[in-house]
């Protein structure tokens, strides 16, 4: 079974309520993650270890996963030779969007997605003028198949989210 208690702490250091939770999802940037002394823990191991801390602490393996999303969120947003993502940035040019951002240092010729998901995307959004990311953000997941993302951190999320919540067909 899958539930854990879990107290909401005030001020006073009193529980205020409790309510229970039954599935538990980490998600965090792994760039953000670094060691104490410096330098930054391999995705992997960070994964390993907060899932650890999870465990020792009373959940049940098959209601725990973590995500880490090496190195940001924005990686989410691309997929090779999508047309999509180059219209919504309001890109045009001459060559393909990779080769451009290639030339421009975001994104490494032989890559699935570029090196620098974040800079790319701001690079575009000022070049170009494409608008508030957010807005730029929607028109891109409205128009791309998650069935085209190739990031083991997605994959790991929506197999989750599957596993957890499988579809029941409607009477």
């Amino acid at each position: 079974m899958c539930e854990m208690e879990t107290p909401t702490v005030g001020y006073t250091g009193e529980p205020m309520c409790c309510y229970v939770a039954t599935h538990v999802l980490t998600r965090m940037q792994w760039s953000c993650w670094t060691r104490s002394s410096g330098g930054q823990l391999p995705a992997a191991v960070v994964r390993e270890e907060i899932r650890h801390n999870l465990l020792r602490n009373g959940w049940s393996a098959e209601c725990v996963e973590v995500v880490v999303i090496d190195p940001e969120l924005e990686i989410w947003l691309w997929q090779r030779r999508n047309p999509h993502i180059a219209r919504a940035f309001g890109y045009n040019g001459a060559v393909s969007l990779e080769e451009f951002l290639e030339a421009e240092g975001f994104w490494p010729s032989a890559a699935m997605k570029p090196a620098k998901p974040k800079g790319a995307a701001y690079l575009l959004l000022r070049r170009y003028r494409a608008g508030v990311p957010m807005v730029v953000y929607t028109r891109i997941i409205e128009n791309i198949s998650v069935s085209g993302c190739e990031d083991p951190a997605f994959s790991c999320l929506v197999s989750a989210l599957r596993r957890w919540f499988p579809m029941v067909p409607l009477r």
